[in-house]
Protein backbone atom coordinates (compact mmCIF):
# COMPACT_ATOMS: atom_id res chain seq x y z
CA UNK A 1 0.00 0.00 0.00
CA UNK A 2 2.97 2.30 0.66
CA UNK A 3 4.69 1.73 -2.52
CA UNK A 4 1.48 2.24 -4.26
CA UNK A 5 1.40 5.56 -2.41
CA UNK A 6 4.79 6.50 -3.30
CA UNK A 7 4.57 5.03 -7.21
CA UNK A 8 1.60 7.69 -7.45
CA UNK A 9 3.41 10.21 -5.91
CA UNK A 10 6.10 10.35 -8.21
CA UNK A 11 4.38 9.99 -11.20
CA UNK A 12 2.21 13.15 -9.64
CA UNK A 13 5.72 14.82 -8.86
CA UNK A 14 6.77 13.88 -13.11
CA UNK A 15 4.55 16.61 -14.99
CA UNK A 16 6.35 19.25 -12.24
CA UNK A 17 9.93 18.28 -13.35
CA UNK A 18 9.12 18.39 -17.09
CA UNK A 19 7.34 21.71 -16.91
CA UNK A 20 10.64 23.21 -15.18
CA UNK A 21 13.01 22.67 -17.79
CA UNK A 22 10.33 22.85 -20.48
CA UNK A 23 10.98 26.57 -20.76
CA UNK A 24 13.14 27.44 -23.68
CA UNK A 25 15.77 30.53 -22.86
CA UNK A 26 16.44 33.25 -25.84
CA UNK A 27 18.80 35.96 -25.64
CA UNK A 28 18.03 39.45 -27.14
CA UNK A 29 20.68 41.54 -28.64
CA UNK A 30 20.43 45.04 -30.38
CA UNK A 31 23.58 46.46 -31.88
CA UNK A 32 23.82 49.90 -32.25
CA UNK A 33 26.75 51.04 -34.84
CA UNK A 34 27.06 54.64 -34.21
CA UNK A 35 29.50 57.50 -35.52
CA UNK A 36 31.99 59.70 -33.61
CA UNK A 37 28.77 62.38 -32.61
CA UNK A 38 27.22 59.71 -31.36
CA UNK A 39 24.48 59.50 -33.26
CA UNK A 40 23.10 56.00 -34.55
CA UNK A 41 23.85 55.05 -37.98
CA UNK A 42 22.05 51.20 -38.31
CA UNK A 43 20.82 48.55 -36.03
CA UNK A 44 20.96 45.51 -35.79
CA UNK A 45 18.53 43.43 -33.59
CA UNK A 46 18.90 39.65 -33.42
CA UNK A 47 18.39 36.48 -31.08
CA UNK A 48 19.72 33.52 -30.89
CA UNK A 49 18.38 30.11 -28.20
CA UNK A 50 20.82 30.36 -25.01
CA UNK A 51 22.19 27.08 -25.61
CA UNK A 52 24.56 28.41 -28.56
CA UNK A 53 27.65 29.44 -26.85
CA UNK A 54 30.65 30.75 -29.26
CA UNK A 55 30.89 32.26 -32.08
CA UNK A 56 27.72 32.28 -34.06
CA UNK A 57 26.15 31.63 -37.97
CA UNK A 58 23.08 33.26 -39.83
CA UNK A 59 21.84 29.52 -39.31
CA UNK A 60 21.99 29.34 -35.24
CA UNK A 61 19.90 32.72 -35.22
CA UNK A 62 15.92 32.84 -34.12
CA UNK A 63 15.41 35.86 -35.77
CA UNK A 64 17.38 39.08 -37.38
CA UNK A 65 16.72 42.36 -38.51
CA UNK A 66 18.88 44.81 -39.66
CA UNK A 67 18.28 48.39 -40.55
CA UNK A 68 21.19 50.09 -42.67
CA UNK A 69 19.84 53.47 -42.48
CA UNK A 70 18.42 52.88 -45.98
CA UNK A 71 17.00 49.58 -46.07
CA UNK A 72 16.33 46.61 -44.11
CA UNK A 73 17.37 42.87 -44.15
CA UNK A 74 15.58 39.79 -42.67
CA UNK A 75 17.05 36.59 -41.63
CA UNK A 76 15.78 35.26 -44.34
CA UNK A 77 17.70 37.66 -46.65
CA UNK A 78 20.91 36.82 -44.98
CA UNK A 79 20.31 32.92 -45.54
CA UNK A 80 19.60 33.71 -50.11
CA UNK A 81 22.72 35.23 -49.76
CA UNK A 82 24.79 33.76 -52.31
CA UNK A 83 28.54 35.37 -52.70
CA UNK A 84 31.38 34.26 -51.02
CA UNK A 85 30.58 37.29 -48.67
CA UNK A 86 28.47 35.82 -45.96
CA UNK A 87 29.24 35.67 -42.31
CA UNK A 88 27.74 36.66 -39.37
CA UNK A 89 31.16 37.04 -36.16
CA UNK A 90 29.09 37.24 -33.08
CA UNK A 91 30.67 35.83 -30.27
CA UNK A 92 28.48 34.87 -27.39
CA UNK A 93 31.15 34.93 -24.61
CA UNK A 94 32.64 37.99 -25.23
CA UNK A 95 29.36 39.91 -26.53
CA UNK A 96 31.09 41.26 -28.97
CA UNK A 97 31.76 40.91 -33.44
CA UNK A 98 34.42 39.21 -33.98
CA UNK A 99 36.41 40.19 -37.07
CA UNK A 100 36.95 37.20 -40.29
CA UNK A 101 39.20 38.19 -43.54
CA UNK A 102 36.88 36.67 -46.31
CA UNK A 103 39.21 37.33 -49.51
CA UNK A 104 40.98 40.00 -48.10
CA UNK A 105 38.61 42.11 -46.78
CA UNK A 106 37.90 41.72 -42.93
CA UNK A 107 34.30 42.10 -41.80
CA UNK A 108 32.44 41.63 -39.06
CA UNK A 109 28.63 41.17 -40.79
CA UNK A 110 28.16 40.90 -44.29
CA UNK A 111 25.64 39.09 -46.85
CA UNK A 112 26.04 40.21 -50.53
CA UNK A 113 24.35 38.60 -53.29
CA UNK A 114 26.28 37.01 -55.66
CA UNK A 115 26.54 39.86 -58.30
CA UNK A 116 26.86 42.71 -55.46
CA UNK A 117 23.08 43.98 -56.72
CA UNK A 118 21.97 43.77 -53.09
CA UNK A 119 23.35 42.49 -49.28
CA UNK A 120 25.50 44.47 -46.68
CA UNK A 121 28.59 44.55 -45.35
CA UNK A 122 30.56 45.89 -42.30
CA UNK A 123 33.44 45.98 -41.42
CA UNK A 124 35.35 46.74 -37.92
CA UNK A 125 39.58 46.50 -37.93
CA UNK A 126 42.25 48.65 -37.06
CA UNK A 127 42.09 50.03 -40.33
CA UNK A 128 38.38 50.46 -41.15
CA UNK A 129 35.03 50.91 -39.55
CA UNK A 130 32.52 51.13 -42.10
CA UNK A 131 28.98 49.89 -43.32
CA UNK A 132 28.22 49.25 -46.82
CA UNK A 133 24.89 48.76 -47.81
CA UNK A 134 24.76 47.48 -52.34
CA UNK A 135 21.09 48.37 -52.82
CA UNK A 136 20.91 50.18 -55.79
CA UNK A 137 20.40 54.12 -54.15
CA UNK A 138 22.17 53.53 -51.13
CA UNK A 139 24.72 56.00 -50.08
CA UNK A 140 27.94 53.42 -50.49
CA UNK A 141 30.57 53.33 -47.78
CA UNK A 142 29.71 55.35 -43.98
CA UNK A 143 32.09 55.46 -41.35
CA UNK A 144 31.10 54.75 -37.49
CA UNK A 145 33.01 55.23 -34.86
CA UNK A 146 31.93 52.47 -32.58
CA UNK A 147 29.34 49.73 -31.83
CA UNK A 148 27.18 49.30 -29.01
CA UNK A 149 25.53 46.06 -27.87
CA UNK A 150 23.10 45.63 -25.84
CA UNK A 151 21.27 42.05 -24.77
CA UNK A 152 18.20 40.56 -23.12
CA UNK A 153 17.81 37.53 -21.84
CA UNK A 154 14.05 36.03 -21.72
CA UNK A 155 12.27 32.73 -21.06
CA UNK A 156 10.00 31.51 -23.70
CA UNK A 157 7.50 29.18 -22.39
CA UNK A 158 7.24 26.25 -24.55
CA UNK A 159 3.59 25.23 -25.90
CA UNK A 160 4.18 21.63 -24.62
CA UNK A 161 4.04 23.31 -21.27
CA UNK A 162 0.46 24.02 -21.17
CA UNK A 163 0.23 20.05 -21.72
CA UNK A 164 2.64 19.36 -18.87
CA UNK A 165 0.20 21.59 -16.48
CA UNK A 166 -2.80 19.62 -18.02
CA UNK A 167 -1.49 16.02 -17.13
CA UNK A 168 -0.07 17.18 -13.52
CA UNK A 169 -3.57 18.42 -12.73
CA UNK A 170 -4.62 15.02 -14.00
CA UNK A 171 -2.29 13.25 -11.82
CA UNK A 172 -3.08 14.90 -8.74
CA UNK A 173 -7.06 14.03 -9.24
CA UNK A 174 -6.01 10.67 -10.39
CA UNK A 175 -4.46 10.44 -6.15
CA UNK A 176 -8.03 11.96 -4.97
CA UNK A 177 -9.66 9.02 -7.03
CA UNK A 178 -7.48 6.85 -5.63
CA UNK A 179 -7.80 7.70 -2.29
CA UNK A 180 -11.08 7.85 -2.19
CA UNK A 181 -11.74 4.00 -3.64
CA UNK A 182 -9.31 3.39 -0.63
CA UNK A 183 -11.29 4.59 2.11
CA UNK A 184 -13.34 1.67 3.94
CA UNK A 185 -16.98 2.58 3.73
Amino acid sequence: MNRLRSIVAALAALPLAWAASANATTVNVTANFVDSSSTTLSTLLFSYDDSKSGQLSYGDLLSFDLNTGYSSYSLADALAATSSYVYFGYDTISQKFISNDIGGFPQILSALAGDFASGFFYRNDQDYTILRDYRPGAPGEVSFDHVEISSIVSAVPLPAGGLLLLSGVGALGGMGAFRRLKKPV
